[in-house]
């Protein structure tokens, strides 16, 4: 009689339309030198139609690794596109493995990451171990204006740097949250991390289905913190981020789309705000919630101040989506902070 034994780690990959780099994601997990028995990889296809540079599919670049490496690795398709959070709850619900590593599929891993993750866990005893990272360029982005390219190199410094902010010492507790939010001593980011699936599943019993492209890992985070009950860093860089060339501060936004993407950060806050609501008002700190609407009321205001950017003719409509999304009055009082603080400036 045969048992079946049951990962230590699940690797968790969501695709869409990123074909084209999820052989370099895979490649690089089968290259870790942790027991690949001891390792699951999910692939969720988020409903993505993308290809490689031969042509390929995700089944496809799928069944190409699974020959190449006879790896312990399964493929889940969306019917329909359903965002980042859902791609990832389906790989979390599927998962076996007793810890969660997220790795994006345009990313990939350094040598040594999950044993390096996964020996601080079983040391620790934490549910969240947090790695470093690099941010690393496009090897080729001549094809974008010297301000893009210089937006681009900005948009990396300062993802590598928010990546690279761990706390030195142990997190327990409700210490964790208050850290995230208020003291900002690690990020949020829930890829270059180990987590405990217990709590992962944990955090998504707060999150509602919800369709989202920014902020995904904002509200995700939000809730393992609040979960998790111990929180450690390692000083080693497990994780590479590739920097992408689509939308960033000072990019022109010329289709509605586009703007929509920019503006779904709201569905983010507005699902946040809900589920705090539902919970005992004892379960978070005053200076938590403060943090959190401070970071909401920024993230509207950065909108605003994006509207800059897109194309004149798109300007009106533009702006009723940011309505829409935002809520009229929020929209307008966040206008005048920013009308008085232009005024304030000048004047000074």
């Amino acid at each position: 009689m045969f048992f079946h034994s049951k990962p230590l780690v699940s690797v968790c990959i969501p695709v869409y339309n990123s074909e084209p780099y999820l052989m370099r994601c895979l490649e690089s997990i089968a290259a870790q030198d942790f027991p690949g028995a001891k390792t699951e990889i999910i692939i969720v296809n988020d409903a993505s139609c993308g290809t490689d540079a031969d042509g390929n599919d995700c089944a496809a670049i799928v069944k190409s690794f699974k020959k190449q490496h006879k790896r312990n690795i399964k493929l889940f398709c969306h019917t329909r596109n359903k965002g980042l959070v859902e791609a990832r709850r389906t790989a979390i619900c599927e998962a076996e493995g007793e810890y969660i590593c997220i790795v994006d599929s345009d990313d990939w891993l350094t040598p040594g990451a999950l044993r390096l993750l996964y020996e601080a866990a079983q040391n620790t005893g934490a549910d969240i171990v947090q790695g470093k990272a690099n941010a690393v360029l496009p090897p080729d982005f001549s094809f974008l204006s010297k301000d893009e390219q210089s937006s681009v190199k900005k948009t990396a410094e300062k993802k590598q740097e928010t990546a690279n902010i761990t706390s030195k010492e142990p997190l327990l507790g409700k210490d964790i949250l208050k850290g995230y939010t208020v003291l900002r001593n690690h990020s949020g980011f829930l890829w270059g991390k180990l987590i405990l699936r217990e709590t992962y599943l944990n955090a998504l019993e707060h999150i509602p289905p919800i369709f989202c492209t920014m902020l995904e890992d904002t509200i995700q985070y939000f809730f393992i913190a609040f979960e998790a009950k111990k929180y450690v860093s390692i000083d080693a860089t497990v994780y590479n981020y590739s920097i992408n060339t689509g939308i960033s501060t000072g990019t022109r936004i010329t289709t509605l789309s586009q703007w929509e993407h920019i503006c779904s950060a709201a569905s983010v806050f507005t699902a946040l705000f809900d589920e705090i609501s539902q919970l005992p008002k004892d379960s978070f700190l005053p200076e938590e919630m403060y943090a959190v609407k401070k970071e909401c009321r920024g993230m509207l205001r950065k909108n605003i101040q994006q509207m800059d950017f897109v194309t004149p003719e798109l300007k009106k409509e533009a702006r009723n989506i940011l309505c829409e999304y935002w809520g009229h009055s929020f929209v307008q009082e966040v206008e005048c902070e920013i009308e008085t603080d232009g005024n304030s400036t000048a004047s000074s």
